[in-house]
């Protein structure tokens, strides 16, 4: 559930989502302005540089002059997702190169990209905001991620629950409200097992106090 910040030497900046890796270029700035990505930042680069500025995440290569844009690019998920807040990027990636303008994103597959919808960005974009945003996901995802923001395991007994949809727009300070997100959308309900937490279909379930 941690982030930080961090000041490259060009004074280009990159605020770090939780349980994100950042490999800097040990000649950064003199060479090139590269670096290397697994998880979820916010670049802010600084402009007037000579070369442009790289990131490298997984299949993906986003160049940059002078820009802000999010990459959500974390190792084991199906696609990762480029969004530019201001200025526009060049993105290669499965064979091709797009040129991405604000206030647009794409999402990268193994083998394909295409434009990000609205709610893609937002997923992208919203813990550079302090919000938790899941956009019709199937429960198995939203878990995940709630695991990375907010360190919060959650159990589902009942596997074939982890395939129904949810939706979750909540604080990242607030892992009550996200999870009440998930109750409401995916018509569960939650509990406790001793200390263990736990979501079952709210059809047949209980709910204890939080």
């Amino acid at each position: 559930g941690q982030r930080a910040s961090v000041t490259l030497l060009d004074g280009s900046t990159a605020a770090l989502g939780a349980d994100t890796k950042l490999v800097i270029a040990p000649d950064f700035g003199t060479t090139l302005r590269a670096v290397k990505l697994d998880g979820a930042a916010l670049f802010t680069v600084a402009p007037g540089q000579e070369r442009e500025f790289y990131v490298r995440a997984g299949n993906t290569t986003v160049t940059a002059t002078g820009t802000t844009f999010a990459v959500h690019a974390y190792p084991g998920d199906e696609t990762s997702v480029v969004a530019v807040r201001e200025g526009s990027v060049r993105v290669k990636a499965a064979g091709e190169t797009r040129s991405v303008e604000a206030p647009r994103g794409v999402v990268v597959t193994e083998d394909a990209v295409r434009d990000a919808s609205p709610a893609e960005v937002e997923e992208a974009l919203g813990w550079t905001e302090d919000k938790f945003v899941v956009a019709n996901r199937p429960l198995r995802q939203a878990l995940k991620a709630i695991t990375r923001w907010y360190a919060k395991d959650l159990v589902v007994r009942d596997s074939a629950l982890l395939t129904r949809p949810v939706t979750v727009k909540a604080s990242l300070e607030s892992s009550g409200d996200a999870i009440a997100a998930l109750e409401k959308t995916g018509k569960l309900a939650f509990g406790y097992e001793g200390q263990t937490m736990v979501l079952r279909d709210a059809g047949g379930a209980s709910k204890n106090n939080r």
